[in-house]
C-alpha cells in the first residue's frame, strides 16, 4: 500500500540542484556502503510526496539494499521478468526488448556512461511497474562491497540466470569492490576520472558510442563485476541476467554518493547532449528525447536511495569546477603484462611534474588530480584484469601493498565479445600514492595481470600491453 507524506519544508531544494548539478545532503554515510542515513524518511517501495521539492509533483519512491531495506521489493521484481519474458521479444516491454535496448544504445567508456543508465533504469523501473502491478515498486541495488557474492534469491527460479560463469560462493574480488578502492573512486574530484572521459565537442558520427576513457567507477567495479560473473553478464546482452539491473543500481547510487562531495561538471556538450529514441516508457511508448541534465536530481526523476538522506541540508551544495592539465609526463609501451607476472613501466618525471608532486596527499586532494592514463589497450582474448601498483624499483604484488591504485577490467570482458572493437583506455588517481614517494627517481608503474575468472579458460591468457603510459597534473578552479 503507497503512503503519503507531506514535508514541504524538509527536502532537497530543486532550483539549486539544477545550478550545481549536485545533491545536498545534511549527513554523509561516507564511502558509499554504509546502510541507510539517519534523514531517511520513509522505506523502499515507499511512496513520498515530494512535490514542494521537485515541483513536478512527482512522488519518489526509496531503492533499497538487495540484502536489507530493498529485499521486499524482489516478489514484484519477480512478478514483472515472468510477465515480461511471457511478452513476444517484438513488444517493447519484453525481456528481449528491454536487453536490446542495451545492445543498441549503450555507452561505454565515456561520459555517457552514467546519465545513460540513470535514464535506462528509470524507464526499466516504469515497466517493472506496469508488469508487476505494484505502482510503488522501486528497483533494489546490490552492494557488491558488503555483499561480495551474488544474493541467494538472484540464484532461484525465475532471477536466476543459466548462463553465468562465477559459483554461488564465487566473489566479487577486492581489488575491484573493497572498501579502500570505493572510498579512492569517490574522493576523486575530477569527473572524468571518476566518471569516464567527455566526447569532444567536435565529435558529429556515433558520439554516444565513441571510446574516450574508463574512470574509476566505471573501469573497475562495474566493468569487473560484469566480467566476474561471465555468460550474459559479460556481453553487450547483460540486461538478459535479471542481476545486471541491481548492479546498475549501485552504480548509480554510488555516482548519487559521489555527487555529495563533488558537482557534476559544467562541460557543455555534455549536458546538453540528448539520447533520442533510446529508450520505452511504463506504456510501452518510445521516449522521444532525454537530456542529459534532466538526469542529475532523482527527487525529480522519482526515486532516492536508502543512503540518501531526503531533507533539506544547511549551506550549499559543491559548484561546479574547471579541469585543466597543467602538466604531464608520457611515456610509450611495447611490453605485455603476462599473466603470473609484473610488468614495470618507469616515468622519468619532468622538473615541472615533480615539483607538483612535493605536498602531501592531503595537500595534494582538495585542489588537484594526479592521474594515470594507461591508453592503447586492446580488450584481451581471455577474461582478465590488471592490477595497478604506483611505486618505487620494487615490483609488489599484493593489494594490501600501500602501492596498490585498484584493479582495471574490460567490459565487455574478451575480444570476442567485444562487438565495438575499440582500443581502451583507464583513468586512475594515483594521487595518494604518488604524493608517498617523495621527488627522488622515476615513478615505476606496475601492471599485474590476474584471471578474472577461475578455471581453464584463464590458462594461457597473454595479458595486455598499454601503449602509452601517462601522468597528468589535473588542477580544479
Amino acid at each position: 500500500m503507497m503512503r503519503s507524506r507531506r514535508q514541504p519544508r524538509r527536502h532537497f531544494l530543486r532550483a539549486l540542484g539544477a545550478v550545481t548539478g549536485a545533491s545536498l545532503v545534511r549527513c554523509t554515510p561516507g564511502n558509499g556502503s554504509t546502510g541507510p542515513a539517519n534523514e531517511t524518511e520513509g522505506g523502499p517501495g515507499d511512496v513520498i510526496d515530494e512535490a514542494a521539492a521537485n515541483g513536478t509533483n512527482t512522488p519518489v519512491v526509496v531503492r533499497g539494499d538487495v540484502v536489507g531495506s530493498g529485499a521486499g521489493a524482489l516478489d514484484s521484481y519477480r512478478n514483472a521478468v515472468e510477465a515480461m519474458r511471457a511478452l513476444p521479444a517484438s513488444n517493447p516491454r519484453s525481456w528481449q526488448a528491454q536487453a536490446q535496448i542495451h545492445l543498441d544504445h549503450c555507452p561505454h567508456g565515456n561520459a555517457f556512461f552514467l546519465p545513460w543508465h540513470r535514464a535506462y533504469l528509470r524507464y526499466f523501473e516504469q515497466v517493472c511497474r506496469e508488469m508487476s502491478g505494484d505502482t510503488g515498486f522501486a528497483l533494489p541495488y546490490w552492494n557488491w562491497t558488503t555483499q561480495a557474492t551474488i544474493p541467494a534469491p538472484l540464484w532461484e527460479g525465475t532471477l536466476d540466470d543459466a548462463t553465468r560463469v562465477v559459483g554461488r560462493s564465487g566473489q566479487m574480488p577486492a581489488s575491484a569492490v573493497g572498501q579502500p578502492v570505493i572510498d579512492g573512486i569517490l574522493a576523486t574530484p575530477d569527473f572524468e576520472t571518476f566518471g569516464s572521459s567527455f566526447v569532444p565537442s567536435s565529435c558529429t558520427t556515433n558520439c554516444q558510442r565513441a571510446s574516450e576513457g574508463y574512470g574509476g567507477l566505471e573501469g573497475t567495479p562495474h566493468n569487473i563485476v560484469h566480467g566476474t560473473i561471465g555468460g550474459d553478464m559479460g556481453t553487450y546482452l547483460s540486461p538478459l541476467d535479471p542481476i545486471f539491473w541491481l548492479h546498475h543500481c549501485n552504480v548509480d547510487r554510488l555516482w548519487m554518493e559521489w555527487n555529495k562531495t563533488f558537482a557534476n561538471p559544467g562541460n557543455a556538450f555534455w549536458r546538453s547532449f540528448t539520447f533520442d529514441q533510446n529508450f520505452v516508457d511504463g506504456q510501452g511508448s518510445s521516449v522521444p528525447s532525454v537530456p542529459v541534465d534532466s538526469l542529475f536530481d532523482t527527487l525529480t526523476l522519482g526515486y532516492r536511495y536508502d543512503t540518501q538522506p531526503a531533507a533539506v541540508v544547511e549551506g550549499l551544495a559543491p559548484v561546479p569546477k574547471t579541469a585543466n592539465v597543467v602538466a604531464s609526463v608520457e611515456v610509450e609501451n611495447t611490453e605485455t603484462a603476462v599473466m603470473g607476472e609484473v610488468l614495470t613501466i618507469p616515468l622519468a618525471l619532468t622538473p615541472e611534474v615533480r615539483a607538483r608532486l612535493r605536498p602531501a596527499p592531503e595537500a595534494i586532494r582538495p585542489a588537484t588530480t594526479v592521474r594515470l592514463s594507461l591508453g592503447g589497450l586492446a580488450t584481451p582474448a581471455q577474461p582478465v584484469s590488471v592490477n595497478v601498483f604506483l611505486g618505487g624499483p620494487e615490483a609488489p604484488t599484493s593489494i594490501d601493498s600501500p602501492n596498490f591504485v585498484r584493479s582495471i577490467g574490460f567490459f565487455p570482458a574478451t575480444a570476442a565479445e567485444d562487438t565495438h572493437g575499440h582500443e581502451k583506455r583507464f583513468l586512475l588517481d594515483v594521487g595518494a600514492q604518488a604524493g608517498r614517494l617523495g621527488t627522488g627517481g622515476p615513478l615505476q608503474v606496475h601492471l599485474q595481470s590476474v584471471p578474472m575468472r577461475p578455471g581453464p579458460e584463464a590458462v594461457g591468457a597473454a595479458g595486455v600491453t598499454p601503449s602509452s603510459v601517462r601522468i597528468e597534473i589535473i588542477e580544479h578552479s
